[in-house]
């Protein structure tokens, strides 16, 4: 699970690194990238790297979720976004968009059972999840 503070071609590659490593060492991977509302909107050379990283690592995903925190607004502008990333890579991407914290701990707990509490306590504690987030 990470926390996208602000969306750059570094952080891209490594997320990639980050997924690479991970399947690894442990095999399946679930991807849940939260976007804060305090993300700014990313350039298109960021667009290009986040397509080009997330072709390299999709693969080894056993499931991805987005999660778009903020206004209405903004969120669409990142489904956008999204969706673009898409026509880069000629495809649609499988990636689940939600709109909130408690969605992501509705699909999170039905998917792969695990508990909100826990993982809650354990997402503010890392700070993943930070106060006002919902």
């Amino acid at each position: 699970m990470v926390r996208w503070l602000e969306p750059s071609e570094e952080g891209s590659r490594l997320l990639a690194k980050l997924v690479q490593d991970t399947h690894r060492q442990q095999g399946r991977v679930y991807l849940v990238a939260i976007i804060g509302a305090e993300a700014s909107i990313p350039d298109n050379n960021t667009r290009k790297a986040l397509a080009a990283s997330y072709e390299a690592f999709e693969e080894l995903l056993t499931d991805s979720w987005m999660v778009l925190l903020g206004h209405s607004l903004r969120q669409s502008l990142f489904r956008s976004i999204i969706a673009g990333l898409g026509l880069l890579l000629g495809r649609r991407m499988d990636i689940k968009v939600l709109n909130s914290v408690s969605a992501m701990f509705e699909v999170l707990g039905e998917s792969m059972g695990l508990d909100e509490a826990a993982l809650r306590a354990s997402l503010e504690t890392t700070d993943i999840l930070v106060d006002g987030d919902e």
